[in-house]
């Protein structure tokens, strides 16, 4: 992502607090926050959910779901 990124940085903004329940369209992970990509290579800001995995009581990030258009 870092060549993607304008000037070798990316500007994402998270939302404070995970999102209480998963939606249809997002794949099984043990929660979801939403978040906006943005200064990747010239492009639109992006919409995107952060997948979190729970281990042991520590959140890691653990994938990202990417929107092309409205988020759902």
């Amino acid at each position: 992502m870092r060549t993607r990124a304008k000037h070798g940085r990316l500007n994402v903004s998270v939302e404070a607090r995970p999102s209480p329940a998963r939606m249809e369209y997002q794949p099984f992970g043990d929660s979801y926050v939403r978040s906006v990509w943005r200064d990747l290579d010239g492009f639109a800001p992006e919409d995107a959910d952060l997948m979190l995995r729970d281990e042991g009581g520590r959140w890691f990030w653990s994938g990202v779901v990417y929107y092309r258009g409205p988020r759902p």
